[in-house]
């Protein structure tokens, strides 16, 4: 709207001027003084009518109609132009009431324009009076909401915590059946075996604390071929709280039960320590083959000869073995021929050996 209302303003200024200097042209002494300003006025109307038009080829329709008007009143001043200097014969002044129509246009295009912007701002109006009164009436039931919002606020927080009290109940429960398969067994008098295991979820339960997680270590003692060795495992089922529990239990109820064999069982103490480690780690992967990949572990895996210090052992995936000794730290074989358990087409197991001498710390993690 702003350019029209510019153009229709400055055409109303240029209107009322032309027809005040016409109205002095009736009188004798001025007469003389208008040809000036007659060329003046041509050469100011086809400027404005440019302007006019422009706005027009734009898709204004009020510049349209201004355009029109102001096209009727250059042809009737020009035709009244051309009569004062004498070229028209029989020649009658029409410009008057041209320019009078022409006011009338414009004065209904402002008007229009000027109810247009009154009926927006009414609209306006009556938005802020719907907003103040939503305010007034968000005031007035401030204290109402603010409960209805509380109380909202404390049962939804009432279901949390009863379904965070359900979770770790079951994370509970879940600890308490792993808390036996992590066990500490070796009883030997040459070879001291000690470990630590953090699980990756803490939680508290009924103020009893607890922890859950997929890491587990067993230490026991068996008897092969008349020789006593300390059986050793390490292990980390993938997963970190109920899912790693899960094949930890897994992990650890199938090597107790090879554990518990291999002291009952003739042909299993009558076994080397190469091979009841092969045995046990196909034993270990097949019991994560169903799962289908869902749940795996990695582990590590050995037999310590009391009488000896020989240490035989297999990993599946997991970080290596750590030797202290002589105050000097290294790795020992770090190539893993086998995936974690429960890796379909897993390759064969390569049982590896080292020797432990006294003072020497061995590191499994």
């Amino acid at each position: 709207t702003g350019p029209i209302m510019r153009i229709a303003s400055r055409t109303m200024i240029l209107a009322m001027l032309s027809l005040i200097v016409l109205g002095l042209s009736n009188i004798w002494p001025f007469y003389s003084s208008l040809r000036p300003f007659f060329l003046i006025v041509m050469v100011g109307g086809v400027a404005l009518l440019v302007m006019i038009v422009r706005e027009g080829f734009q898709g204004n329709a009020d510049a349209r109609w201004i355009a029109g008007g102001l096209g009727v009143v250059i042809l009737v001043a020009l035709y009244d132009i051309l009569g004062a200097l004498g070229y028209i014969p029989g020649w009658r002044q029409l410009i008057t009431w041209a320019f009078t129509a022409f006011i009338f246009l414009l004065a209904s295009i402002i008007a229009r324009r000027y109810g247009a912007s009154r009926g927006r701002l009414m609209d306006y109006a009556r938005e802020l009076e719907k907003a103040r009164k939503h305010l007034e009436d968000y005031a007035a039931n401030l204290e109402e909401k603010v409960e209805t919002r509380t109380s909202e606020l404390r049962q939804s927080l009432a279901e949390v915590q009863l379904l965070k009290e359900t979770q770790d109940g079951d994370y509970f429960l879940t600890s308490l059946l792993t808390r036996p398969l992590i066990v500490d067994r070796n009883r030997s008098e040459t070879v001291r075996t000690e470990f630590v295991v953090r699980q990756k979820k803490n939680f508290q339960f009924r103020h009893r604390k607890s922890e859950l997680g997929g890491d587990i270590c067993v230490t026991d003692n068996i008897r092969l071929r008349d020789r006593d060795y300390i059986a050793i495992l390490t292990g980390d089922a993938m997963g970190k709280s109920i899912q790693g529990a899960g094949g930890a239990i897994v992990l650890g109820v199938a090597f107790q039960s090879l554990l518990q064999r291999s002291r009952i069982q003739d042909f299993q103490r009558s076994k080397d320590p190469e091979t009841w480690l092969k045995d046990c780690m196909g034993e270990l992967h097949r019991a994560f083959l169903p799962f289908e990949g869902t749940m795996m572990a990695s582990v590590v895996i050995g037999l310590v000869d009391e009488a000896t210090g020989e240490m035989y052992y297999v990993s599946a995936e997991h970080p290596p073995l750590v030797l202290l000794r002589d105050e000097q730290a290294s790795f020992l074989d770090e190539t893993d021929d086998m995936r974690k358990l429960g890796v379909p087409m897993n390759e064969g197991t390569r049982v590896s050996r080292c020797s432990l001498q006294p003072g020497a710390i061995l590191i499994a993690g």
